[in-house]
C-alpha cells in the first residue's frame, strides 16, 4: 500500500482532527476509499487473464499490427495470472493500456489500475484509469452488477475530489 493513503482507522490512531469540516471531508474520503478497495477486491476476485496483455497492447500502439506469434511472445512477458499480481510500477509503465485493450483485458486490468490509483488517492498522478471509466463503451458489458457498482463509485469519488484528467 502507498505511503500517501491512510486508512480511516489509522487516521484516528494517528490523532488527526476529524472534527473540523476539512477533517470530516478527508475522513469521509478515506472511508469511501477503504470501502471501495475492499469492494474491488471482492467483486473482481476471479477475473480471467486476457489475451491482450499489457505488452501486447503496447505493441498494438507501437507496431499497429501484431501477428499471433508476436502476440504470444509479448504475452509471455506478462506472467500475472490474477490482476492482484500486477505491480504498481508495471501499471505506471503501461498507462496507454486502456486505449488498446479488448473487453476481456479491460475487465482484467481495470481493478488493478483502480486499486493502484486509490492507494494514492487523491494524489495519484496516473489518471489513465479515470479517463477509461469516464468514457464507458461496450467493454462495460462484461462487468457484472457488483463490478459496475465499483466503477460507478470510483467515478463518483473522482468527481467528488476533482481528480479527473483535463
Amino acid at each position: 500500500m502507498s505511503d500517501s493513503f491512510i486508512p480511516y482507522d489509522e487516521l484516528k490512531k494517528r490523532g488527526y482532527d476529524l472534527s473540523t469540516p476539512a477533517g470530516a471531508r478527508f475522513a469521509e474520503m478515506c472511508r469511501r476509499v477503504d470501502s471501495l478497495l475492499a469492494d474491488i477486491a471482492n467483486q473482481f476476485r476471479e477475473v480471467p487473464s486476457p489475451r491482450i496483455t499489457l505488452h501486447v497492447a503496447r505493441a498494438y500502439d507501437d507496431e499497429w499490427t501484431v501477428s499471433q506469434e508476436r502476440g504470444e511472445e509479448l504475452k509471455a512477458k506478462d506472467t500475472e495470472r490474477t490482476w492482484q499480481e500486477v505491480s504498481d510500477s508495471k501499471m505506471e509503465c503501461f498507462q496507454e493500456y486502456f486505449t488498446f485493450s479488448d473487453a476481456e483485458g479491460w475487465r482484467f486490468y481495470l481493478p488493478a489500475f483502480m486499486s493502484h490509483f486509490l492507494r494514492d488517492f487523491p494524489n495519484g498522478g496516473w489518471v489513465a484509469v479515470c479517463t477509461a471509466v469516464r468514457r464507458p463503451d461496450d467493454r462495460l458489458s462484461l462487468l457484472n452488477e457488483g463490478q459496475r457498482r465499483c466503477v460507478e463509485e470510483f467515478s463518483a469519488l473522482c468527481d467528488a475530489y476533482s481528480v479527473w484528467s483535463p
